[in-house]
């Protein structure tokens, strides 16, 4: 009985040992951005998943009848990411993958600062944050030379203190260079 609850575990470990050694995604990946300027850590969690954290300076407007009240916020951003297409792109195609080279499906939350650098109008108000959260697809793309571009769209909820909450895109796009 001994023997086989032994040779039992011994087997599970195993397993779960190779399980966890097959990684599509970058463990730990840091990329300077340029387009948005700022920096952002994408952090493996398994083998097709991921979590974002990033800072930067972006652009932000609200709805109204004039134009504005647009600005050049400072943004913070989290998100998660499941990378839907790494087998397709490195099996069938012999695509690269390094890099987080994928589509992806994921949530994101991002927090801006209201009061803008480079302003149309105080589009946050009297209050000092506003964001987003949803859910949106993308692709993203690293060269072997380490230059990297991201591009995704989706439908988010734009909250804050001053306006009721509502539904909207989300979109963005970001090119720089990924260490």
């Amino acid at each position: 009985m001994k023997t086989r609850i032994s040779f039992l575990a011994i087997l599970f470990t195993t397993t779960i040992s190779f399980a966890q050694t097959f990684r599509n995604v970058e463990r730990n990946q840091f990329k300077a951005r340029l387009f948005s300027p700022g920096f952002e850590y994408e952090k493996g969690l398994g083998s097709s998943t991921t979590i974002v954290v990033g800072a930067s300076i972006q652009f932000a407007a609200r709805p109204g009848q004039n134009l504005r009240n647009w600005g050049f916020v400072p943004a913070v951003r989290t998100g998660f990411r499941y990378y839907t297409n790494f087998d397709r792109r490195l099996i069938l195609r012999k695509k690269y993958i390094e890099g987080n080279s994928a589509n992806y499906v994921g949530a994101i939350n991002t927090l801006y600062y209201a009061t803008p650098l480079i302003e149309g109008a105080d589009i946050g108000g009297p209050k000092v944050f506003f964001g987003n959260v949803g859910v949106v697809y993308g692709m993203q793309r690293t060269l072997p030379v380490g230059f990297n571009y991201d591009m995704g769209i989706g439908l988010g909820y734009y909250y804050d203190a001053n306006y009721e909450g509502s539904f909207g895109p989300i979109g963005g796009i970001a090119v720089g260079w990924a260490f």
